[in-house]
């Protein structure tokens, strides 16, 4: 079921303007509606280690405009709501990219999230399956 799945485990944001931007989540007994929406000077953040740097390229949006972007997206991106396989990090970054017009997040970045999905998805239907047929 992994076959060419990627299985790295990435901390992931997109550097625009100066800042790099992330997604991360709250301890899950809060229930706090504080964003999730992060930022720190590029590579420097202060849990995850530096890796690499991978280009994007150039957002055709005004600094102004990719603030809005993301000030939007931080109303959205709550750290209640993150998850370690269906909503993190890196599904932050690819619609963070995706919104300020910019090539997405790379399939080896996304490969662990993937096969989580895949994985959870197959145990569902495996205990549905199950629990349907008593």
């Amino acid at each position: 079921m992994l076959d060419g799945i990627s299985s790295g485990a990435y901390h992931t944001g997109v550097v625009v303007y100066g800042r790099e931007y992330y997604f991360s989540g709250a301890d899950k007994s809060s229930d706090s509606q504080d964003t999730g929406v992060f930022w720190h000077e590029p590579c420097q953040h202060e849990v995850h280690h530096f890796r690499e740097t991978v280009e994007m390229g150039v957002t055709p949006l005004s600094e102004a405009e990719a603030v809005d972007v993301i000030l939007d997206m931080s109303l959205a991106w709550l750290s209640c709501n993150y998850d370690l396989v269906r909503r993190n990090c890196t599904h932050f970054a690819d619609e963070l990219c995706s919104r300020l017009q910019v090539a997405p997040v790379p399939p080896r970045v996304k490969g662990l999230s993937r096969a989580g999905t895949k994985l959870l998805d197959s145990a569902k239907a495996a205990a549905d399956s199950f629990h349907g047929g008593l």
